[in-house]
């Protein structure tokens, strides 16, 4: 890890994004941490603009995406540099819509989110047929032994299940695929919170398993614990 730079430099009167001045995934990053950003208003930011311009625009209060000037206290305080180690340090990448590694699938979808974070391989969904597996989360043992079958079964046939994590239905059907050892295709999960996060705590161990075995998506960035919306993606 190298040391952080301050956050202005003697003499300048612009923000300062350290040794990532050019890397858009780790400005994408930055902006997606700053308090009170959602996905909608990342998406409005980055409208028309790199990353690292919506960055240096949106800190000196020159965005016309945020014309209230809702974020620029806070772009100043961030310090780029740490959040680009701790994505590194996290294993978590970053994609940009548009740019080599982004779910292809996804482009040209109206809804599609200007940045994703993945832990594991996501570039398998691109390359296998997937089929998405959801419901209750108070299902019966009936219900959850059914879902992992299946799951794991649609696996072992070389779909990709696609699910949520969540108690129940979602949980078991990750589970059917992460135990399958004939397996031939990955699981993948998109969830509502930081990939730091895991929610419930109770499925920890499930989240690192599916993202060894294929990837944990979401649209939200690290240290955020809210629920965000997921089924677009």
């Amino acid at each position: 890890m190298h040391e952080a730079e301050p956050a202005v430099r003697d003499g300048d009167d612009t923000p300062n994004l350290g040794n990532e001045d050019d890397d858009p995934a780790t400005a994408a990053a930055a902006l997606a941490g700053l308090p009170g950003m959602t996905p909608v208003r990342l998406a409005r930011l980055l409208d028309g603009f790199e990353p690292s311009m919506a960055w240096h625009a949106l800190a000196a209060g020159a965005h016309p995406g945020d014309f209230e000037r809702r974020f620029e206290s806070a772009a100043w305080a961030t310090d780029v540099t740490r959040v680009a180690d701790t994505y590194v340090q996290a294993g978590v990448s970053v994609l940009l819509r548009d740019r080599v590694g982004y779910p292809a699938r996804l482009v040209g979808d109206g809804g599609q989110p200007p940045v994703l974070f993945a832990r594991g391989d996501v570039s398998c969904v691109d390359r296998r047929p997937s089929v998405a597996i959801v419901g209750t989360r108070s299902a019966t043992h009936y219900g959850r032994s059914m879902a992992a079958e299946i799951a794991g079964d649609l696996s072992g046939a070389g779909v990709i299940v696609v699910s949520g994590l969540a108690k129940g239905i979602d949980g078991a059907a990750h589970t059917g695929v992460v135990r399958r050892h004939d397996r031939a295709a990955e699981p993948i999960a998109v969830v509502g919170t930081g990939l730091d996060v895991p929610y419930p705590r109770s499925q920890s161990i499930l989240w690192t398993e599916v993202s060894e075995h294929g990837a944990v998506v979401s649209e939200q960035p690290l240290e955020i614990g809210r629920a965000s919306c997921r089924e677009r993606v």
